[in-house]
């Protein structure tokens, strides 16, 4: 759905200064780890909201972006080597950059899932799956295939590069098999968040995303900067209307 969001945005703005895609959506799905968080919206709401996926930073870096639809909120992120380090599998040690493209060299892997994947504090999630993808091109590779062949990964891979889905609870960290349920987290009251502040979470991501990329990519840092400033907007009018919010119900209860 990402990659399709991406792809109608591209034929929606030809205005736009977009990169010309070389592939289509079905050479895409499942390439780079990936997971997707759910958060429960309010139980009555009739809404269909996608958020992150029709702005310049989107165009450009299409790895994240949330859908809402009714009471459920799906966060969607994706990169590569996102999960990798964090849940055993092979993770480069060495990046080398020239130009827009990152090569990555001399692997390794801890085979042991160690919490939190994912290197950022999003709110805890009602359901989460985390899947980590392999480098399908480099399953031969000297350094990469024994890492591959090793019986955490083998026994967790199901076809080409893709691996068992994963999720997290009290009693530690589950990979499941083909069709296996995915069980639900139970949330107290106090985490439950407004819509907003899964807005904001989202874009503050976006933003050490972007912060990264600038130090990676350094022929590229004016152009990220600019990216950045558009994200902190953003990031700034939802906070605003937070605030707008929190004080149309003070006014309203005014000694609640």
């Amino acid at each position: 759905m990402r990659i399709g969001l991406w792809f109608g945005n591209m034929m929606l703005n030809k205005d736009w200064p977009i990169p010309e895609p070389n592939f289509y959506i079905d050479q895409r799905v499942g390439q780079k780890d990936r997971c997707v968080l759910v958060y429960p919206n309010e139980p009555d709401a009739q809404v269909l909201n996608i958020t992150g996926a029709s702005d310049p930073m989107f165009m450009y870096l299409p790895s994240s972006f949330m859908l809402v639809v009714n009471s459920l909120v799906f966060v969607n992120i994706s990169s590569e080597f996102l999960l990798s380090a964090r849940m055993g599998f092979p993770y480069p040690r060495k990046t080398s950059v020239k130009g827009t493209r990152r090569y990555v060299s001399d692997f390794t892997a801890t085979f042991n899932a160690r919490q939190p994947f994912l290197r950022f504090e999003f709110y805890p999630p009602r359901w989460a799956v985390y899947q980590t993808v392999l480098l399908e091109g480099s399953l031969d590779a000297e350094d990469y295939k024994p890492l591959v062949e090793h019986e955490y990964i083998a026994s967790k891979r199901i076809g080409g590069g893709r691996t068992q889905i994963c999720t997290v609870s009290p009693d530690g960290v589950k990979f499941h098999a083909g069709g296996a349920p995915v069980e639900k987290a139970e949330m107290a009251d106090r985490g439950l968040k407004p819509l907003v502040a899964y807005y904001i979470r989202l874009f503050e991501y976006r933003q050490r995303t972007l912060a990264q990329s600038r130090e990676e990519f350094p022929e590229m840092r004016k152009f990220i900067s600019y990216l950045g400033r558009f994200n902190a907007e953003a990031i700034a009018q939802a906070k605003g209307s937070t605030v707008s919010v929190r004080r149309r119900v003070r006014d309203l209860n005014p000694e609640g």
